[in-house]
């Protein structure tokens, strides 16, 4: 019974993350921008989630392909006229792309996070641009949030956006751009629920952990409460590097 409520309590939590942030329209905006600068005809989408960003997205080029994980996502995406490989990635994948976009789905993991970087990088043509979309949980009000509340987060500490930055710009021209959104509510409660999908990551009794942190709800009404509305920010960061 109690992972029946937290797989519910998941979905609940996924869609009030869905319902007060401005992420999604943000991030396009940006992405739309680039791939046009970058005279982009084809596109690799690592990581393509819902389709709330890959439909759009696909209107931008003539050819579009996605590799996603997840089945109900795959089956979204085909619903949607997306092209999809149903793998995680890396995969075998037998063309190249004028932009490889992986979007909050680069592993942080030293190795992983090399293999991948790499993998994704055979697959650009020659001028072509991987941007891919990140945090740095380490310098960000999230990262001080969970630190002050004293909830783990996995990657904090490990370096891994300075080793991003790092291994790109080994390989192309680099470009760093910060893109800042904001989850915003009218109640703590939804707030605890919206974020708590962040934390979460896919973990309902995460999610549970960071709903119920004490810290976490006196920190989110003491500093991001203000004329009766709570606002939250989150920081990403776009890399983008260019392969001559």
């Amino acid at each position: 019974m109690k992972e029946h409520r937290l797989t519910e309590d998941y979905t609940r939590a996924f869609r009030a993350f869905l319902d007060h942030t401005n992420e999604k329209k943000d991030l396009l905006a940006v992405l739309k921008r680039r791939i046009e600068a970058a005279r982009a005809h084809s596109l690799l989408d690592i990581g393509a989630g819902n389709g709330d960003l890959a439909v759009p997205l696909s209107k931008l080029v003539d050819v579009y392909l996605a590799v996603e994980p997840k089945a109900d996502f795959v089956a979204k995406l085909q619903a949607g006229g997306i092209t999809t490989i149903h793998a995680a990635f890396p995969t075998d994948i037998n063309q190249t792309f004028d932009v490889v976009l992986a979007s909050h789905v680069v592993p942080w993991e030293e190795g992983e996070s090399e293999t991948f970087l790499r993998a994704a990088w055979r697959l650009l043509n020659p001028k072509g641009s991987f941007m891919m979309i990140t945090y740095d949980e380490e310098v960000s009000e999230w990262g001080e949030l969970l630190q002050a509340s004293g909830l783990p987060i996995d990657s904090v500490g490990q370096g891994h956006f300075a080793g991003y930055k790092t291994l790109l710009a080994s390989l192309g021209n680099l470009e760093v751009e910060p893109i800042t959104t904001y989850v915003e509510t009218e109640s703590l409660d939804d707030m605890l629920l919206a974020l708590a999908f962040v934390y979460g990551d896919g973990m309902p009794d995460r999610a549970e952990q960071f709903q119920e942190n004490p810290v976490v709800q006196k920190t989110l009404e003491a500093d991001y409460h203000n004329d009766g509305r709570y606002c939250f920010p989150f920081t990403h960061y776009l890399l983008q590097a260019i392969k001559q």
